[in-house]
């Protein structure tokens, strides 16, 4: 688990990975990062999976030790 031991920090994850989707394959990840409406990036999750999210939740989530996937 990332640095997400305050409660503060555990809420604002939740919220994040309500707005946030999740692939296995990387390919498919970038993909839908390509071709969504609006921009959206790749970040490596703590479940195994590539997070698909906006460029702001990118950023809170670097904040909270989290990688971006490349």
């Amino acid at each position: 688990m990332k640095n997400t031991t305050n409660n503060h920090d555990a809420r604002r994850l939740a919220e994040i990975l309500k707005q946030t989707s999740r692939y296995n394959d990387r390919d498919l990840a970038f993909a839908a990062a390509a071709h969504g409406v609006k921009t959206l990036w790749v970040m490596l999750g703590d479940d195994g999976k590539f997070w698909v999210t906006t460029p702001a939740n990118c950023a809170r989530l670097e904040k909270m030790g989290y990688e971006w996937a490349d």
